[in-house]
């Protein structure tokens, strides 16, 4: 869960950066057009549709599923006293093959 935390909120940041750094070069275009005195009602028409285009798609949705735990993937079994064998050696494999 901490895995898919950190993945989602990597992601989250690149794409605020993306977006920030788009947003920045927009403003500066817009700037440099306004400081030519060559902006036309078009060329804003055009930067505004980008930066509403840009919000549109800053926007974040997450889906969510429970988590369900087919039952027939549980197997429970009694075993018998006769095949319990608790000797050092099994001890020692089971607890190796726990360790992995």
């Amino acid at each position: 869960m901490k895995k898919k935390c950190h993945e989602l909120n990597q992601l989250v940041n690149d794409k605020v950066d993306q977006q920030q750094k788009e947003l920045n070069r927009i403003r500066l275009q817009m700037a440099e057009t306004i400081d030519v005195q060559e902006t036309t009602r078009k060329d804003l028409d055009l930067l505004a549709s980008n930066i509403r285009e840009l919000e549109r798609h800053s926007r974040c949705t997450i889906n969510t599923r429970s988590l369900l735990v087919d039952e027939t993937f549980v197997f429970i079994k009694e075993i018998a006293e006769y095949e319990l064998d608790l000797s050092i050696e099994e001890f020692i494999f089971l607890s190796k093959a726990l360790d992995y």
